[in-house]
């Protein structure tokens, strides 16, 4: 029998066909072969006896395990299907559905319907619509080969944070890969970061945008083993998304400042009425902010913030009581966020760190801790699927309880996005511990833990 090699594995192998196209055994694919170049079998070798075979180390055999799927002119494919457009505070947010098949891309525009945009793909996408954490989030996906092609977009919902770094390092953990940063621009709450990943799964590349405008957020970016920036076609699928409700903020304003009140349906980037405009590069503490006393509102709920994170409850040493918190900053787009919390307790006229919790404070930390006589009595916090700031009411201390009419709040300390501001007290009950959700690298939700309950 003739043999063949492979043009996309390059294994050799033999077939009885002399005509027509072959199916690969290793990788499945079906190729037209040269049948004038096709190698005779070489000739068999005589059996060794059983002395030569001692000698002889065993052959080894490649075994194939995964089933055939498909007759006719199917052609195999890689899957990479994956939830990069999971919500975290600090994760962001991020999806993609990924696929990869052969052929020479033919760009054609695409505008998808109430997407309010439009963009150049190589074919007609599929197009399938999810609701991901609360987002009605609709795919387009072109399947091709060496690089597949997709776009997907979604309204954020109100009081849902949001980082676009979030997004890009979900992207680069669905495919296995490394993400690095090409490009990137904000305005207020707008703006984009342009990525490649050197991705592992498939072997490749991802290469796109992602994107936050007018409280949509768009991604779209080309995935297969051809798909880097340096490719053509990749450049001119990303350099050819347009907006068709308006210009790119970052177009009209070249040097732009975050503005008061931008973006009113950004959530978790909003700016409050009477407050300054945060630094574009984060510096702690975010001073300005004081929450309106008749928009905080109190919660019987035991904690602030989401409620899937594991659960720490770190407690007082004995006699000692809560007087304040070292709060680490984290980024998230234009502003801070709590990335982590540690508590300080007060035992016999000496403060004492407790445990510390989550990991990213890349924006450094602010110490909050209580006057001498003073204690923390309750704690107010602004949280979406995270902490995004917070402060403290500190109450004298007096005998074996703490006065809620005497009292004094902290600065504020983090972002000033989330919901509305909440508090939770216990009413003149002194604090013996401090209760913690964290998620991967930042805490996600914090609770007191009062004496006697």
């Amino acid at each position: 029998m003739p043999q063949l090699r492979c043009p996309m594995c390059r294994l050799k192998f033999s077939t009885s066909k002399t005509e027509g196209r072959v199916r690969c055994p290793e990788c499945e694919e079906l190729f037209e072969p040269d049948w004038g170049e096709a190698d005779e079998p070489a000739p068999k070798k005589r059996p060794r006896d059983d002395d030569e075979e001692e000698d002889r180390e065993p052959r080894r055999r490649r075994v194939k395990s995964r089933p055939r799927g498909g007759t006719g002119n199917s052609t195999s494919a890689i899957v990479v299907a994956g939830l990069i457009f999971f919500l975290l505070f600090a994760g962001g947010v991020g999806y993609g559905v990924y696929r990869a098949f052969l052929s020479k891309p033919e760009f054609k525009t695409f505008s998808p319907p109430g997407g309010r945009c439009s963009i150049l793909l190589p074919g007609s996408p599929k197009t399938e619509t999810q609701n991901i954490l609360g987002m009605q989030t609709q795919f387009h996906v072109v399947e091709r080969s060496r690089g597949s092609y997709g776009l997907a977009w979604a309204d954020i919902p109100a009081n849902l944070p949001f980082s676009l770094r979030g997004a890009v390092d979900g992207i680069a953990r669905s495919v296995d890969g490394t993400a690095s940063v090409h490009n990137s621009k904000s305005v207020g709450a707008n703006g984009y970061i342009e990525f490649e990943i050197a991705t592992g799964k498939p072997k490749g590349f991802a290469s796109g945008r992602v994107m936050v405008v007018r409280g949509r957020f768009y991604q779209f970016f080309a995935l297969g083993s051809d798909s880097s920036l340096s490719n053509p076609d990749v450049r001119k699928f990303i350099d050819s998304f347009k907006l068709t409700d308006g210009e790119f903020p970052w177009d009209s304003e070249p040097n732009p400042m975050p503005q008061e009140n931008a973006g009113p349906n950004q959530p978790g980037l909003n700016v409050p009425p009477n407050s300054k405009p945060p630094n574009p590069k984060p510096k702690p503490p975010d001073g300005g902010y004081r929450p309106d006393p008749n928009s905080v509102s109190t919660t019987r709920e035991e904690m602030l913030g989401v409620n899937f994170d594991p659960k720490f409850e770190d407690a007082a040493p004995a006699g000692g009581v809560l007087v304040g918190l070292e709060v680490g900053l984290a980024p998230f787009f234009d502003y801070n966020i709590v990335g982590t919390l540690k508590p300080l307790y007060r035992v016999g006229g000496k403060d004492v760190p407790g445990t510390h919790y989550g990991m990213d404070e890349k924006n450094g930390v602010v110490t909050i801790v209580a006057k001498p006589g003073y204690a923390v009595g309750a704690i107010t916090a602004k949280t979406g699927l995270g902490i995004d700031g917070v402060s403290v009411t500190f109450m004298r201390v007096n005998g074996d309880r703490l006065d809620p009419n005497d009292a004094y709040e902290s600065n504020w300390v983090g972002g000033m996005g989330g919901g509305n501001p909440t508090k939770i007290t216990g009413n003149g009950a002194p604090v013996t511990g401090l209760l913690v959700r964290q998620g991967n690298e930042r805490v996600s939700s914090v609770g007191l833990k009062f004496k006697g309950k």
